[in-house]
């Protein structure tokens, strides 16, 4: 049939034929990077029992000295008291620093590294007694003598040399007014 024309009468069909295109595939334009090679650093901590094999029983989390970084990087797991304490507490119990296993700095290698401080229980030491203190004698002390105070009054937040004139004054004015109506009586 024919794509393009005027609509005729009956049935005009139209058939359209494809054909599968090879696909080529994209030319890369960056050559592929060869992969970096990468490690970290973990610190475990561990405790010794007392015949010096590792307490499975306490498991102290381990810390991550340095993330998944590339090699060649460098660390250092004593550099503070966060990554190499002298002593640590867990459980309520204490533990001191007693030896490592594992190279403390250096430069990050491939994989995992891994250094361990191991500690071991620091020993109680119980309260050595003491002897009670002895009673001392009593030694007699002289009396001393009161010292005389002088009497206060109460705080009335008026200073005492104007009260006393205070005092006086109306003292003063009711002797007055006794005095002159007895002389107004007589």
């Amino acid at each position: 049939g024919t794509e393009n024309g005027n609509v005729v009468e009956g049935e005009t069909v139209v058939t359209y034929y494809y054909t599968e295109k090879p696909v080529t595939p994209p030319t890369p334009t960056d050559p592929p990077k060869p992969t970096e090679k990468q490690g970290s650093v973990v610190v475990k901590y561990k405790v010794l029992s007392s015949d010096g094999t590792v307490d499975q029983t306490i498991n102290i989390p381990d810390y991550e000295d340095t993330p998944l970084t590339t090699v060649g990087t460098p660390y250092n797991t004593a550099e503070n008291e966060t990554e190499k304490p002298n002593s640590i507490t867990f459980n309520g119990k204490v533990y001191e620093y007693v030896r490592v296993d594992g190279t403390e700095n250096g430069n990050v290698v491939e994989g995992e590294t891994v250094v361990t401080y191991y500690y071991t229980e620091k020993p109680v030491t119980p309260p050595t007694p003491t002897d009670p203190p002895k009673p001392q004698t009593p030694t007699p002390n002289a009396p001393t003598p009161p010292t005389p105070s002088r009497p206060t009054l109460p705080h009335t937040g008026i200073d005492n040399s104007t009260t006393g004139l205070g005092i006086a004054a109306i003292v003063t004015g009711i002797l007055t007014l006794f005095k002159n109506k007895k002389k107004d009586e007589e």
